[in-house]
Formats: structure tokens, C-alpha cells, sequence
């Protein structure tokens, strides 16, 4: 990490400017914005969304440290990969260092939401009221501590920048898709970008990078979502469609249009119904706030209620 200096920014941005910008109005940085928290709709602008002052940085031996120039960095390299999938609508001619750079910008996009600060937050409260239910004291339990909100932000940014590698790594392995949402309709981003979409739920462990029938998704446009999907589960699909009657290979349309973006990395065009699913997913596991080009929230709401 680095030092905090006078020239460190004081607002820093969980998710990156340059992300909110596909998903403002044409030509502006101007955004709408729903907090589902407060169930209410309000104007604002890419600089003042999904951020907070001194989001990235913590204090260690009387000295204030930082991850903000690191993730400025990756952010950097990350939007040229990114704007040239927009343009492009293809992800087929990446190099091998324009691949690793997508892996570690949407495993570190994953890592570094507020959203996972805060659920780490409710977990440590949820155990020591537990604790104190049955009469123990959270400095009774070896090795558990009650954290304040200094120490929760440490582990956060610790366990961003220790795990980061290894979690890019798990992305590297995956195949990888573009998808394209019809005429009629986009896709929204909210202050948790990636979600995960389970075709094999369990009791135990539906969602999660490892998980083999997992489908991760990053909108990166209004028009564009990009899917990981593990390499095994993918080799599944292609055998599902495959060996399939008539009847159930229509009901596998996002199937096949996965498959074909997988197999020649261009942006598959998919149904209405299914930008809903990949935008349903953006609301449900976004910690306040979902952002689209106009205040029309109509679909939050229906879903919220």
C-alpha cells in the first residue's frame, strides 16, 4: 500500500468512474440513482456515486496508508480493455495481458464493494449478540473479537489486497462470454456490479466463484454484459444443447447464444427476459444503490416488492 499524501483523492470510488460512465445519459455524467434502502429515486452524477471519502484508506503505526493508487492504477489499464470490448462488441481479439487485466479488475470489483465491508459489519454484530444471549463475552471466544469500524475496514482492505491474486486467477480459468441486450431494452449497474447466477442451487453453497454451475456477470454498458462461466459446467451446456429434442432446445435459447459468444467471442444478442434476470440480479445483491440513464425504477419496485 502506499502513503496517504495531501494529493491522495478524499472521494474514492468503490465502483469505478469510468464503469458508471456507460450507464449515464448520452454525452453526460449525469445518472439516476434508486436507493432501495429508502425507496426513493434522485439525479446525481458519476463523480458523487458509489463512493465515499477515505474509502481505501487505514491507519497503521501512526501512519495513514491507501490502496485508492493501486486500484487507480488497475482502473486505468481496465477501462482501455473495457472500452475496447464496447467498441469492438467482442471480446475475440484480447491478448493474453488484455485477458489477465479483465480477470483482475472484475475479481478485484468483486473484493471491493461496500457491500462486503458492510456484510462482514452485520456478521461480526450477529455473533457477539449471539454470544451475549447465552451470557459469553466476545473476548471469552479465542480467536473472535467484537470489531469496531476501523477494524472492520482494516480486514476488508487487508483481505482485498491479500486475496486479489488468487481470486484473478480463479477468473483466468473461467470461460468467458459477451452478451448484448436487444433494441428495446439495457442493462443497470448498481454499487455491487458483480453478481452470480447458480443453475444448480443447493442448501449449502449456491453462489460463489468456485462454485462449477455458477454464472458470474459484469454489465459493462448499457448494451453489453460480460459472463464467466467455469470451463467443466460450460462443456455441460454444450452437451445439454447438443443432445436435446426439438422442443427443449428452444427453451435453451440464452444456452446457445452463451455457447456462441463463448465459442467465438462476439456479443450474442439475447432476450428481453434475460437482461431482466442479469438486471434482477443487480438489484438483489446491491447493498443501496442501483443507477440508470432515467428515473424510470418501475422494475426495481415491482422486484423490491
Amino acid at each position: 500500500m502506499d502513503l496517504v499524501t495531501k494529493n491522495t483523492p478524499k472521494k474514492q470510488h468503490y465502483v469505478p468512474q469510468f464503469l458508471l460512465r456507460n450507464f449515464a445519459i448520452e454525452n453526460t455524467e449525469k445518472l439516476f440513482t434508486f436507493n432501495k434502502q429508502e425507496g426513493r429515486s434522485f439525479p446525481t452524477n458519476v463523480q458523487d456515486s458509489a463512493s465515499e471519502n477515505g474509502f481505501y484508506n487505514i491507519k497503521l503505526s501512526n501512519k495513514k496508508y491507501t490502496l485508492e493508487y493501486k486500484l487507480g492504477n488497475l482502473e486505468v489499464m481496465a477501462s482501455q480493455v473495457i472500452s475496447k470490448a464496447c467498441e469492438a462488441e467482442s471480446v475475440s481479439d484480447f491478448s493474453e495481458d488484455e485477458h489477465k487485466i479483465l480477470c483482475f479488475f472484475v475479481a478485484n470489483l468483486l473484493l471491493r464493494v461496500k457491500r462486503l465491508r458492510m456484510f462482514t459489519s452485520q456478521v461480526n454484530t450477529e455473533l457477539v449478540g449471539v454470544l451475549r444471549k447465552v451470557g459469553i463475552e466476545s473476548h471469552e471466544v479465542v480467536g473472535f473479537n467484537e470489531l469496531n469500524k476501523d477494524e472492520i475496514k482494516f480486514q476488508h482492505i487487508n483481505f482485498l489486497n491479500k486475496e486479489l491474486l488468487n481470486l484473478a486467477n480463479k477468473f483466468g480459468d473461467k470461460a468467458i462470454g459477451l452478451l448484448r441486450a436487444p433494441q428495446n431494452c439495457s442493462f443497470i449497474i448498481s454499487d455491487n456490479p458483480v453478481v452470480m447466477h447458480c443453475y444448480k442451487p443447493n442448501q449449502f453453497n449456491s453462489r460463489g466463484v468456485s462454485v462449477p454451475s455458477v454464472e458470474i456477470f459484469l454489465p459493462i454498458s448499457k448494451k453489453l454484459c460480460i459472463s464467466f462461466l467455469c470451463m467443466d459446467f460450460y462443456y455441460e451446456l454444450i452437451e445439454k444443447v447438443a443432445f436435446s429434442n426439438e422442443n427443449l432446445v428452444h427453451n435453451l435459447s440464452y444456452e446457445k447464444s452463451l455457447i456462441e459468444s463463448i465459442q467465438t467471442g462476439e456479443a450474442s444478442i439475447i432476450t428481453e427476459n434475460q437482461v431482466e434476470v442479469v438486471n434482477s440480479l443487480q438489484i438483489m445483491d446491491s447493498w443501496s444503490y442501483i443507477y440508470n440513464d432515467s428515473d424510470n425504477f418501475d422494475f426495481v419496485k415491482d422486484l423490491i416488492k
